[in-house]
């Protein structure tokens, strides 16, 4: 039936007495907050954030950050972006900045704290958007060489292709640069002598080099390696000389015994001897070398003690955080070339463009909805990291562990969800190795930024029954898929007074004891039975399990588990007693895109790919079965080095 003209005009009013309604909603009533400046706190990352809010006239005039522990570069990106959104908007009804989620959450939740006090409607706060811009628009670009990730490896792939007079354009899906390598320690492994000039040579590495010697070669490259490293330390003692001894090949030995000698040999070999002219190459760009190097790390898989390897780890000299400086180098040698990189931030790419068998470009799309079509003249260089924030990815390959939980922590950074590896697969690209997964066994899943330890990392072990359950001392492997196994995988590791670590109040980590122990992350009890009822154990079964582990110690041997290493700080006889919520994370990918020698990545058949290459932790074959320290910031600017060289070349 049709409607008279009256109705219709009766419709319209009340359509337009509706919106009206809606915006009156959507703006909030200004009286609802009373002037004032308040104080709000939330959690971050890396521990509370406490804001300073000022409301004036009943409207939010001003937003300080008072107090944070957030990742400089990462999680202040989102203190730095969200205060002024919010008071644009004047509303609370925001999306968190892109890769830097939990410091986001944790500056709004502290945002929220602060205007309850002033009496304002949260939820009605929440409703209130910040004006989006319109979305499907198509931005279409033209360059030489496309890389798709802004962390280390695309960055010194970004700054290698611009020396080359290319022109660049970098895609980063999150709000800043540096990625995983940011969050990193980014110690950097070389082997040349000169380098390791720095270390002082001892009884245990002298053992060592005669162990790997002495193992049975299993190819011409291990033998080759192995005489090289022969002579060149018959050399070394007849020189007299008290610096550690190394070189390319001993490192090559290393990575190929440590990786359980699964790794790619022609891998191992250029990533070595490159190591020192990507080390000069980082020099000549404005990093300063220290004149130290990094010690007190072990052999990560327990394969063999690899005590050189500790030494052998490169930082930059200075007082500013070791990543921070690394990544602030390729970002301002990219900006200061003759033909300046662009980066593209919240720009994430999506689907590789292939015409006639080459890859020419990338799609990719921005978080406010732009459609970008970007075309690469010479070459596309994938650096998008490795698999930590995907566990769906993580257990689609997934078979050295249990089953991943979907809520499974990571020490990578946010944006690290194999978007280049899916893209690579999905043009007919290999990946190899995926299911070798190195986890970072001592993690937590309140945050990364939370260190709750109290003891040595040998310490007693108990699931939340209260039963041991893994030799302490096995490789991070074993424990990792040991504690996943457990119920809730969730463990915890038991000190107590004579075994802890705590100094002055603080964790090993240095974090409060008293903040880990409000957080529940960290449990502090008088007796076994007390700590027993706070684990939600029976305390005869705990009990039971601290005296079988207290005289393991004492023999020096456990029949249990096969343990024979202990420190002697182990035993649990002395209260107070703690016990520290244990949550593996993961942590690095040895697995990714199939590559040969110079970065390109490889098809099905084992043929490159036109167009592609791909550097740092996208790639598989270099680690092998596990990873050593100091080699992730190697592959990354070492392999981003010859990627972008060769991109821009068109190799």
């Amino acid at each position: 039936m049709k409607r008279t003209w009256a109705q219709k005009t009766i419709a319209c009013l009340m359509c337009v007495l509706l919106i009206l309604l809606a915006a009156t909603a959507m703006a909030g009533d200004a009286t609802t907050m009373n002037d004032g400046v308040y104080t709000g706190t939330g959690d971050g990352f890396g521990g509370k954030i406490t804001v300073s809010v000022t409301v004036t006239d009943g409207k939010i005039a001003a937003i300080e950050v008072v107090e944070h522990s957030e990742t400089e570069g990462v999680g202040t990106v989102a203190l730095e972006k969200l205060p002024a959104e919010i008071i644009a908007a004047q509303g609370l009804g925001l999306d968190a900045v892109t890769g830097c989620t939990i410091s986001s959450n944790g500056l709004l939740a502290a945002v929220k704290d602060a205007l309850t006090q002033a009496g304002a409607d949260i939820a009605q706060l929440e409703a209130i958007s910040p004006e989006k811009a319109a979305s499907g628009e198509t931005v279409e670009m033209t360059t030489d060489v496309v890389v798709v990730g802004g962390g280390g490896a695309g960055l010194a792939a970004a700054l290698a292709a611009a020396e080359q007079g290319a022109d660049v354009i970098v895609l980063e899906k999150t709000a800043t640069l540096g990625g995983t390598t940011l969050l990193s320690g980014a110690y950097y492994a070389c082997g040349n002598q000169e380098v390791s000039k720095k270390a002082e040579m001892n009884d245990e590495m002298r053992q060592d080099v005669e162990d790997i010697l002495a193992l049975e070669p299993l190819n011409d490259d291990m033998a080759r390696w192995q005489e090289a490293v022969r002579q060149q330390y018959d050399e070394y003692t007849a020189s007299g000389e008290t610096y550690m001894f190394d070189s390319e090949e001993y490192h090559m030995l290393q990575v190929y015994a440590d990786g359980n000698f699964t790794g790619d040999t022609a891998l191992i070999e250029r990533y070595c001897s490159e190591s020192y002219p990507c080390y000069l190459w980082m020099e000549d760009n404005g990093f300063v070398w220290s004149d130290e190097v990094i010690g007190t790390k072990a052999s990560d898989s327990g394969t063999v003690t690899l005590d050189a390897q500790r030494a052998r780890r490169n930082k930059g000299a200075g007082d500013s955080k070791n990543s921070q400086m690394m990544i602030d180098v390729l970002v301002q040698g990219g900006t200061n070339a003759e033909n300046p990189v662009e980066y593209l931030m919240e720009v994430a790419g999506k689907e590789l463009i292939v015409t006639d068998g080459r890859v020419t470009g990338v799609n990719a799309e921005g978080s406010d909805g732009t459609q970008y079509v970007i075309h690469a003249e010479n070459g596309v260089v994938l650096a998008t990291g490795g698999v930590g924030s995907n566990v769906d990815l993580i257990n689609e390959y997934n078979t050295w562990y249990p089953q991943i939980p979907d809520d499974f922590a990571t020490d990578n950074s946010a944006g690290v969800t194999g978007d280049g590896l899916i893209m690579a697969r999905d043009i007919g690209v290999e990946l190899i190795d995926m299911d070798k997964v190195q986890m970072f066994v001592y993690g937590t899943k309140y945050s990364m930024g939370v260190a709750p330890y109290v003891s040595n990392y040998t310490n007693m072990l108990v699931n939340n029954s209260g039963k041991r359950f893994v030799n302490e001392t096995a490789s991070d492997r074993e424990l990792s898929a040991a504690m996943l196994a457990q119920d809730g995988y969730e463990v915890y590791i038991l000190s107590d007074a004579n075994g802890s670590t705590i100094v002055d109040g603080k964790t090993t980590g240095g974090d409060s004891v008293e903040e880990c122990i409000e957080k529940g992350c960290l449990i502090k009890a008088d007796s076994i039975e007390e700590l027993a009822e706070k684990i939600g154990a029976d305390p005869a079964v705990l009990a039971d399990s601290i005296e079988r582990f207290n005289a393991a110690c004492d023999a020096g041997y456990d029949e249990e588990f096969g343990r024979t290493s202990f420190l002697g700080t182990e035993k649990m006889t002395t209260p107070p007693y703690y016990a520290a919520l244990n949550h593996s994370a993961e942590h690095h990918s040895m697995g990714g895109i199939h590559i040969d020698t110079e970065m390109r990545a490889l098809t099905t058949e084992g043929t490159p790919m036109p167009g592609l290459y791909a550097a740092g932790e996208i790639c598989g074959g270099f680690h092998g079965d596990d990873r050593i320290s100091g080699n992730a910031i190697l592959e990354a600017i070492c392999g981003g080095m010859i990627a972008g060289t060769n991109a821009a070349q068109s190799l």
